[in-house]
C-alpha cells in the first residue's frame, strides 16, 4: 500500500515493465489505433511524421428523468504516437463543444478534440525536440490491416438495404 511505501523507501510505487497483454495483441491495438487517424474518425489528430493513432469518444450528458441530452455533449479523444514504439499519451476532453463552421457543424470527438491533440503532439515535437520522420510506408503499422476496410460505395450501399 502506499502508506507502507512512505515508510519503506526501498519499495517502489509503480513497478514498471510489467506486460498487462500480449505482444500480438498489443501490435493489433496499435495498428487499430492508428487507422482511426488514417481512415477513420480520428483523422483530424493526425500529424505528418509522427504516426499517430487514437479512440474518438463523443457522450451525452444526463438529461435527468428525460434520459441523455443530445445537445449536451462530451468530446474526447486519446492519442498515442508513435503507435510502431509508443513513447508519448494525448488525452484532450471538451465539455459541451459548441459546433461551428470549422468543425462542419459537429461537436463530437473527432471534430473538436481531435485537432486539439494535433496541434498539442506538434507542440511536442518541437518542444521535446522530437523531429517528425519524413513519411515510410513501412512504418506504418495501420497499411496491413487496410485491405479490412469497406470502401465506402459499399458502406453507403449496406446503410441504405437496412
Amino acid at each position: 500500500t502506499e502508506a507502507n511505501a512512505e515508510s519503506d523507501s526501498s519499495q517502489p510505487l509503480i513497478k514498471k515493465d510489467i506486460r498487462v497483454m500480449s505482444e500480438d495483441t498489443s501490435l493489433k491495438m496499435r495498428k487499430m489505433l492508428r487507422l482511426v487517424v488514417t481512415s477513420g474518425t480520428g483523422r483530424n489528430a493526425d500529424v505528418p511524421g509522427y504516426y499517430v493513432g487514437g479512440k474518438t469518444g463523443t457522450a451525452e450528458k444526463s438529461g435527468g428523468r428525460k434520459g441523455y441530452d443530445r445537445k449536451r455533449l462530451i468530446s474526447s479523444f486519446l492519442a498515442a504516437f508513435p503507435m510502431n514504439d509508443p513513447r508519448y499519451v494525448v488525452f484532450i476532453m471538451v465539455d459541451e463543444p459548441k459546433p461551428n463552421a470549422n468543425s462542419q457543424g459537429y461537436a463530437t470527438g473527432g471534430w473538436v478534440a481531435a485537432p486539439a491533440v494535433a496541434r498539442v503532439i506538434a507542440s511536442m515535437g518541437a518542444v521535446l525536440g522530437i523531429a517528425p520522420d519524413k513519411y515510410d510506408p513501412s512504418q506504418d503499422i495501420s497499411l496491413s490491416i487496410m485491405k479490412y476496410l469497406k470502401p465506402k460505395k459499399e458502406v453507403k450501399r449496406q446503410i441504405a438495404s437496412n
